[in-house]
């Protein structure tokens, strides 16, 4: 079996080159005909390098941080540059990342599958725009932070430094360094050693 996948390398090549080329330009005529939500679209679909494509289009990527495709990223006005992935961090299949501010996710963080990053809260046009004006404010998973599978950060918020989000958490506040927190809205559960 080696000696055979070791002879069918060398012409499969030019074959994979040019299949990487054309999807290259595949995306290049998405975005030229549908703009950047176009773009937002093809990440939904399962992709075998999404971090690729985010750095194509301005996103600022680690070359070792793993993003797990599909992905939803939203409102990205014109481009991804909102979007910050450091070095060693991790984010999970089928994440929403709303880009309406600032998202950043610092070196060796996890932003466990299914989870879901909120820049912004907007009432729109009906009766509680006059109560409840648009507020927008960046979202930071600190150096280290584990975000469990199906949590909820909301806008403004700031995940500590290797704090842990548990799971199907509603993160309204800022999360301590080395805090533990759960539930809806999360509430500490214990401090880490």
């Amino acid at each position: 079996m080696r000696a055979l996948k070791s002879a069918v390398r060398p012409v499969a090549m030019p074959f994979k080159e040019a299949s990487h080329s054309l999807g290259h330009l595949r995306l290049r005529w998405v975005h030229l005909t549908h703009g950047i939500e176009g773009i937002e679209a093809e990440l939904r679909r399962h992709m075998k390098d999404p971090a690729r494509v985010l750095r194509n289009y301005g996103a600022e990527i680690a070359p070792d941080a793993a993003v797990v495709g599909p992905l939803s990223v939203i409102n990205a006005s014109g481009d991804f540059s909102r979007l910050t992935i450091g070095p060693r961090a991790h984010v999970g299949s089928e994440v929403l990342i709303d880009l309406v501010d600032d998202v950043t996710i610092e070196e060796g963080a996890t932003v466990s599958m299914r989870s879901t990053i909120v820049t912004h809260f907007d009432p729109g046009h009906g009766p509680l725009a006059e109560r409840r004006p648009r507020e927008t404010g960046a979202v930071t998973v600190r150096a280290g932070a584990y975000v469990g599978a199906g949590a909820t950060i909301l806008h403004g918020v700031t995940i500590g430094s290797e704090a842990i989000v548990a799971a199907c958490a509603l993160v309204n506040a800022d999360v301590p360094d080395h805090a533990v927190v759960g539930g809806i809205p999360a509430r500490p559960i214990q401090q880490q050693p």
